[in-house]
């Protein structure tokens, strides 16, 4: 139950941070099939097989606001921040690459630029989101220590396995050109995959090492006292 919570609280946060924080550049960062895409893969297919793989046993010591709080914080701020980052950094690409930089654009150019462009930076935002909320997957139930920090170490591997099944599962519907257009996806190029990948090189060892010390839970008066974070 706790698993569960942690993944929707962090969703749900993002998401809604990301859209917020999009009103700067004006554009609107995900459409509405894509985030049915996300909803389902991050958090939707996880939870009920989280549900059902539940183990009985005692509930976790210590507070469990500042237990849910200390794992969701982190990754909802880091995420967010990289996300429109990846977003802006999309359309900034590809104004370079339709020369934007050299001549400016005529009104109707904009426009047109624009429709074509804002596919691709949302689907780069998708798979961003998607691929991150399937770590987090991992990270709530850590089949090793290595994955410790957001949770402790559960040694449970089938989570692990069901979010690698699932990153599969979104690259293919990425490939298969009828089920990506279902789901109002652009095809990407290998600039925009190496974006996602270098976003995503940053994030995981980032989300790792703040949750690990307790920056932004500590910045922000939330951190657990030893006695209160042992399990």
């Amino acid at each position: 139950m706790y698993a569960i919570l942690k993944l929707f609280l962090t969703r749900i946060a993002t998401v809604g941070l990301v859209m917020l924080s999009s009103l700067v550049i004006g554009e609107f960062p995900l459409a509405l099939r894509q985030g049915s895409l996300l909803n389902l893969l991050s958090v939707g297919i996880p939870t009920i097989l989280l549900a059902l793989w539940a183990r009985p046993g005692r509930s976790p010591k210590g507070r469990p606001f500042q237990q849910i709080v200390h794992f969701v914080i982190t990754p909802v701020l880091i995420t967010s921040a990289i996300g429109l980052l990846l977003f802006c950094g999309s359309f900034l690409l590809l104004l370079q690459r339709a020369g934007a930089f050299v001549a400016p654009l005529t009104e109707a150019q904009a426009i047109m630029f624009l429709d074509a462009a804002r596919p691709i930076a949302q689907t780069a935002l998708t798979a961003f989101l998607v691929i991150c909320g399937l770590f987090l997957v991992i990270f709530v139930e850590p089949p090793t220590e290595w994955w410790t920090g957001g949770d402790t170490l559960s040694g449970d591997w089938k989570p692990t396995i069901l979010a690698v099944g699932l990153m599969a599962a979104f690259a293919l519907i990425n490939a298969v050109p009828q089920i990506r257009v279902l789901f109002a996806l652009a095809p990407l190029g290998w600039i925009e995959l190496g974006l996602i990948a270098v976003s995503l090189a940053v994030w995981l060892p980032l989300v790792r090492l703040l949750w690990r010390h307790r920056l932004i839970a500590r910045f922000l008066g939330i951190h657990q006292p030893a006695k209160d974070a042992e399990v």
